[in-house]
């Protein structure tokens, strides 16, 4: 099956047609002013590209949760789980009953899937602390067939861009953290 099937379906999923950033897949934001109101985070391609990819974020009290960098006070990059979660416990102290959250899944940095590199996928940006329970109900959605498919979610979204992983992402986290609080936008 190729990516632009597989993004039909994760459009339809969400709503919405394939997106801009499979046209563009080098989003820039469109002023200094943007970018001074949003937090940004850059972060290179997968290996053998020399693409830029610029990740604009909501500010923390847009959407109800924060990532590490809003945390940090800028973005930071790691090679592996343990040591972005370490970092932020040392920062910050230890968050009983929650988990840290990757907004791309930290599957993607497979080469069979996306490949993208271990520092983008740990880096700050793509990281949040949520609820135990929410961060369950989200890796369940990422398990389940997509209405209409033959294929999980999590399996969809191999090969497709950074920008469209990490939109429906941040799309997924925002419904479930609103189910979580009593908030169903559905």
């Amino acid at each position: 099956m190729d990516g632009r099937g597989a993004q039909r379906r994760v459009g339809s999923l969400r709503g919405s047609g394939p997106t801009s950033a499979r046209a563009n897949p080098r989003r820039q934001l469109d002023s200094p002013t943007e970018g001074e109101q949003a937090e940004s985070a850059q972060a290179r391609a997968p290996e053998g590209t020399d693409d830029l990819v610029v990740v604009q974020v909501d500010k923390p009290e847009d959407r109800g949760w924060r990532t590490l960098t809003a945390e940090f006070g800028e973005v930071r990059r790691f090679s592996t789980f343990d040591a972005a979660r370490n970092a932020s416990i040392g920062a910050h102290g230890p968050r009983p009953g929650e988990d840290l959250h990757h907004i791309v899944e930290r599957s993607q940095e497979k080469a069979p899937r996306a490949g993208f590199p271990a520092e983008q996928i740990h880096s700050s940006d793509n990281l949040t602390w949520i609820d135990r329970e929410v961060h369950k109900e989200i890796s369940k959605r990422y398990s389940r067939i997509i209405p209409g498919g033959d294929e999980v979610l999590r399996d969809a979204l191999n090969g497709e861009p950074w920008e469209d992983q990490y939109e429906l992402g941040c799309e997924i986290l925002d419904e479930e953290l609103g189910r979580h609080r009593g908030n169903r936008n559905d």
